[in-house]
């Protein structure tokens, strides 16, 4: 809670000591309680803040990680920034496509990020996300996609 309430500041050297002692506490978290630090830190919309969200969803394994609409603006800062975190954004693009072709939930949750980002200059990440939504749709074919899959189109 000590953290957190650091973490709330406008300040970024408050902010920073807030991350240094959730950091020290971060090993003793079980998966629900780091979704729930995520979540409220997502509220904030301080940058830093949102770093410090991002480190701690990608530290939980991606198997766990469900994608909720509360998460999404976090995403999508950090995707569509205009000086951006090339190593963050990858991860974020990993992460999505892990949890989208997890469950369908998932599925539906990734795919405007998505299909968003790939209408954008990221050239670097292109394949990284149509392969995402060439899985994401085998996956779950109902969902609404601009991929389309056509039968015998591999053979």
């Amino acid at each position: 809670d000590a953290a957190l309430g650091l973490l709330d500041s406008t300040r970024t050297d408050v902010q920073d000591l807030g991350r240094d002692l959730l950091w020290r506490d971060i090993d003793g978290l079980t998966p629900i309680e780091a979704g729930a630090i995520v979540e409220r830190l997502a509220q904030h919309t301080h940058q830093n803040v949102h770093r410090v969200a991002m480190d701690v969803l990608l530290r939980t394994p991606a198997a766990s990680v469900v994608l909720r609409p509360a998460l999404l603006p976090l995403f999508r800062s950090a995707l569509f920034d205009l000086s951006p975190d090339h190593a963050l954004k990858r991860s974020i693009l990993v992460l999505l496509r892990e949890a989208g072709r997890r469950t369908e939930e998932n599925g539906r949750l990734a795919l405007p990020l998505l299909i968003d980002f790939l209408g954008t200059q990221g050239l670097q990440d292109f394949e990284l996300v149509l392969a995402a939504l060439v899985e994401i749709r085998l996956a779950f074919p109902a969902l609404e996609s601009p991929v389309q899959l056509v039968p015998g189109a591999a053979a």
